[in-house]
């Protein structure tokens, strides 16, 4: 009798202990926000000693920004709940370092970590607010940097949380692999064949550096022992190729397809077309196009691609500046600039989930072919583009005067490819240039990317200094380049899987502050109101009810 009186009591009991001991949660939300991936569960099974995580989005934050905080809070409960070793704290540097913003702002700029500045507008005042959207993830004497907010070109507030948000597994996933990770990957960078300078690509290789090892390598520079060449390349894991403008030798594509076919990657960012811009942007404006021979036609289209010789004008165009005016009254205006398309990203696709327009130079279009291989667009052209051939003038004031949308009739152009899979060794059945002092092999896998502009790893230069990837001094536009080739190598080299996080999609609700203000009184009654009616429609129930039965009973 008393296990049957007291069995709510007891049961309840029991499940609290469960819970205490053994806590679980479920995840009932429609996009599976809370879950994560089997590759996150895989990773975090390999943390057998304590990893930090310390989060500087704390203290006094705007709504938008306290709901990242709450998703960040939520993230780093699960990863601690499965594996105890990932351990998390929540800092308010403006109560662990100083009230004094200057302060604040100086010490955490030290290390890297710069400051977003919230407005908040209302009738009668702007006021603004100083956070600092970043996380730390640390063990031992190694720490990785992760920035929490996912800001975008044109994005309001709401897609810059939504953004920030199905980032965050994929943020805090990658940093504790980092961590994790002993033996770097080794990239190869391409000094031969006049490619891009050093300074020219130096944010792309500042950036690769925090992930992997970065090499120079030539291919022309052992001449007298191609198989040494050979070696040293077969041992990296990567090769870049950036804007070359020098003929492949056949000897160096046989190195090359080897490379490719013993597992190595590769990145080719490659002008089809060559335009001096010397000559365009000087007082004439006008310059003519030729081809950008290369040698490497036979070459690309054994792997499953063609690059076209054919520039592509676009109507959705980056801007370019001119000077309009002369002496004191010279005005600098920005024009669209039909040559400059920006790249829509592939948004199915892990590599460019979450990022916005890829600021291209003089891109030629690329078409895929039938082999072994899976290929997949990255990158492409909006439908509104026009063609134009070799050998043709540009003239930079007929082009920005006379853009007739109605000859934009060239639909949509393909401007990067993901070449996946099994390969044919492109010399398969064929003289070989010379004899490897190894094993030949006739097929192999890889991954490839290919995009068909030769500037889109480079950055603009001030003062002899390298600006960050993608950002445009003339016009003060950011574009998504530097994230999109950094997740383009993250993808080529992740063996862990870590990028598959990227995929992630998720609803937030907002609240519609507009119509609150304008239907303030009806919420407050709907809020407030009537559940004390409820209430006291209830409490009379019962006292009603508890008074009928002791009526009774008497």
């Amino acid at each position: 009798m008393i296990l049957k009186k007291y069995f709510v009591f007891i049961l309840l009991a029991i499940l609290i202990v469960l819970y205490l001991f053994y806590p679980k949660t479920w995840d009932i939300t429609k996009d599976k926000r809370y879950s994560l991936s089997n590759t996150s569960h895989k990773i975090l099974k390999k943390v057998n000693t304590p990893i930090q995580i310390d989060v500087f989005l704390s203290g006094d934050l705007p709504n938008e920004y306290q709901k990242i905080n709450t998703e960040v809070r939520q993230l780093l409960l699960k990863l601690s709940q499965i594996n105890k070793n990932i351990q998390f704290d929540f800092i308010d540097p403006f109560k662990e370092i100083s009230s004094n913003n200057n302060k604040v702002i100086s010490v955490m700029s030290q290390f890297e970590m710069y400051p977003e500045y919230v407005y908040n507008t209302t009738s009668q005042t702007v006021s603004k607010k100083i956070i600092f959207p970043w996380a730390v993830i640390s063990q031992n004497k190694q720490s990785v940097k992760a920035k929490l907010l996912q800001k975008k070109i044109g994005s309001n507030k709401e897609q810059i949380v939504t953004n920030s948000i199905e980032q965050l597994e994929y943020l805090f996933i990658d940093g504790i692999a980092q961590i994790l990770t002993k033996e770097r990957k080794q990239i190869a960078i391409l000094s031969s064949h006049n490619t891009s300078p050093f300074l020219k690509i130096k944010d792309f290789i500042v950036a690769l550096q925090k992930y992997y090892d970065i090499n120079i390598v030539d291919l022309k520079k052992n001449k007298d022992s191609i198989n040494k060449t050979f070696k040293e390349l077969v041992k990296k894991d990567l090769l870049i190729v950036s804007n070359p403008t020098q003929k492949f030798t056949e000897k160096e594509k046989y190195i090359i397809d080897q490379f490719h076919l013993n597992g190595g990657k590769s990145a080719w960012f490659i002008d089809q077309v060559l335009v001096n811009k010397d000559s365009l942007f000087n007082e004439q404006g006008t310059t003519i196009t030729t081809a950008n021979n290369l040698n490497l036609e036979d070459y690309f289209f054994r792997l499953g691609i063609r690059i076209n010789y054919d520039l592509i004008k676009d109507i959705y165009c980056s801007p370019i500046v001119l000077a309009n005016g002369n002496n004191n009254e010279t005005q600098y205006q920005p024009f669209p600039w039909v040559y400059h398309p920006l790249a829509i990203p592939n948004k199915t696709h892990q590599i460019s989930t979450g990022l916005n327009a890829v600021n291209l130079q003089f891109a030629t279009p690329i078409d895929t072919l039938k082999n072994k291989a899976t290929k997949q667009i990255l990158l492409n052209s909006s439908p509104m583009t026009d063609k134009i051939g070799l050998y043709n003038k540009i003239e930079i004031i007929n082009t920005i005067e006379s853009i007739n949308e109605n000859t934009f009739n060239s639909g949509i152009q393909n401007f990067g490819v993901l070449i996946e899979g099994e390969l044919t060794s492109f010399y398969n059945n064929r003289p070989k240039p010379f004899n490897l002092d190894t094993v030949i092999k006739k097929e192999g896998t890889t991954k490839i990317v290919v995009i068909s502009d030769g500037n889109v790893a480079e950055n603009q230069i001030d003062k002899n200094k390298a600006l960050s990837l993608g950002y445009d001094k003339w016009t003060n536009n950011f574009y998504d380049n530097k994230d999109f080739l950094m997740n383009s190598v993250k993808y080529l080299l992740d063996d862990n899987g870590t990028i598959n996080s990227r995929k992630k999609k998720i609803q937030i609700p907002f609240l519609d502050v507009q119509k609150i203000k304008e239907e303030k009184k009806k919420y407050q009654i709907i809020i407030i109101v009537i559940p004390l009616l409820f209430f006291g429609i209830i409490t009379a129930l019962l006292l009603y009810f508890k008074r009928f039965n002791f009526v009774k009973r008497n």
